[in-house]
């Protein structure tokens, strides 16, 4: 829609949207496939991060500790520890299988990680199983290659690879975020770690397990892993509160402060969106054949408290609603519609539904729905610093603002049996009469 815009700490940090612009509707050498299982080298990733724990379980503890060499090039006590969740493990694979294709696509890597990924591409063009003895050998020296790739005029593969990860995002916008990116760059580094620990279980050398180590798993030096360790740590500097966050700026704008970034709502798009509401409810209450109350009939929606036409929760009472039947005396007749058949009941409960969803969204843009005030302080958004119970959520690329009133609890927080509905439940009732009985249908729905 016109009007919104994205604007990322991240990306306003690194521009890597405008640097590779180009590549921003898919890349040639990138897998677009979303569904993980359907990747063509996931199978391949996943025979390689069971390799890395078996590999990991049976070295001897020193090539786990160099390993896990930190940044300084100190070795630490604690050694490297494989995964032990199956989500993370599928969740690493889909990456690694991503940049299995992105290596093999590519045409500009040189040297020995070219030969590996030639190798690769060479016996899956035989159709040599994932399982296959040369299959598996292509895979560890592609990553361990990736981790011994020499400095030169480009960039590491693994770091191109994160960053067109970032701009291509066959996931969408979801991976286009400073927690995304950072993500990328651990699977990446697990995998450098995994190559370098399956290289020293191939052979016994102390002193070459030690020496590449220092040399490539230390960030004292120019290596590809160093390089990825900068692209986490500038993605992690730039996380944004997984709180949202919703701010009404001095131009009539709404700035809400998602995990995506910084999403800008102007004003104008809140009034057309609002509008649009009214306009929806005016044509579906015209298809019910319920017209909009006249300006007289406004005029006699008081509230005693209130004194405003329109305003409180005693505005539409049993008299309003009198003066309106006989306004609009084709309106008692609205049980006709039990005569129709059940094709038509259903149809006017439908459109009742809607109409009710229309109006409580048009009511949250104008302000909030009408309610007592117990309601009506949940309702508002709780996001002061000073309040823990912040109530704005960003859910499913949606914001939303969650109401923490529920009568199915009592004032002490224990469950209460007897009240099965709470306030936040959208709950639309539509009955009829009939001949056989006083009450023919009862529509609940609650989202």
């Amino acid at each position: 829609m016109d009007g919104f815009r994205f604007q990322s700490k991240y990306e306003s940090r690194v521009h890597l949207l405008e640097r590779y612009a180009q590549f921003i509707i898919g890349h040639p050498g990138f897998e677009m496939r979303v569904i993980g299982i359907n990747l063509q080298f996931v199978q391949d990733a996943e025979l390689f991060m069971h390799r890395v724990e078996v590999a990991a379980q049976a070295v001897r503890y020193k090539v786990l500790q160099y390993a896990k060499r930190q940044h300084d090039g100190i070795v630490p006590i604690v050694g490297f520890s494989w995964l032990h969740c199956e989500t993370s493990k599928k969740n690493y694979a889909r990456t690694l299988a991503r940049y299995l294709y992105f290596v093999v696509q590519s045409s500009e890597e040189v040297g020995e990680l070219s030969n590996a990924c030639q190798s690769l591409s060479r016996a899956v063009t035989a159709k040599e199983p994932p399982s296959s003895q040369n299959r598996c050998t292509c895979v560890d020296s592609i990553f361990f290659q990736a981790l011994v790739q020499l400095p030169s005029s480009k960039d590491y593969s693994i770091d191109t690879f994160a960053k067109i990860y970032y701009v291509a995002a066959p996931n969408g916008n979801t991976n286009r975020s400073a927690d995304f990116v950072r993500h990328v760059a651990v699977h990446i580094i697990y995998a450098l770690r995994g190559a370098y620990i399956l290289k020293c279980c191939s052979r016994w050398d102390p002193q070459m397990d030690e020496d590449l180590s220092l040399k490539f798993l230390s960030e004292q030096h120019d290596n590809a892993f160093s390089v990825i360790q900068g692209t986490k740590r500038i993605a992690a500097l730039c996380l944004e509160p997984v709180d949202g966050k919703v701010q009404w700026d001095e131009n009539g704008e709404v700035n809400v402060l998602t995990v995506s970034g910084i999403v800008l709502v102007s004003g104008h798009a809140i009034m057309e969106m609002y509008h649009d509401l009214l306009r929806r409810c005016k044509v579906s209450m015209e298809a019910l054949g319920f017209p909009i109350l006249s300006s007289i009939l406004i005029e006699q929606c008081v509230d005693v408290f209130t004194r405003a036409p329109g305003e409180g929760i005693m505005s539409m009472n049993q008299h309003v609603f009198d003066a309106y039947c006989q306004e609009h005396p084709h309106l008692t007749q609205i049980h006709a519609f039990s005569q129709k058949g059940p094709k038509s009941v259903f149809q006017f409960c439908r459109r009742i539904f809607e109409l009710s969803k229309t109006l409580i969204k048009a009511l949250y843009l104008s302000g909030g729905p009408s309610s007592r005030l117990t309601e009506i302080s949940c309702w508002m958004i709780a996001n002061s610093e000073g309040n823990c119970m912040r109530n704005i959520r960003y859910v499913r690329k949606a914001i939303a603002v969650i109401n923490t009133y529920s009568k199915s609890q009592d004032a002490s927080g224990t469950e209460v049996q007897a009240n099965i509905a709470c306030f936040a439940d959208q709950v639309s009732y539509v009955s009829y009469i009939d001949d056989y009985s006083k009450c023919l249908a009862c529509v609940l729905h609650n989202t």
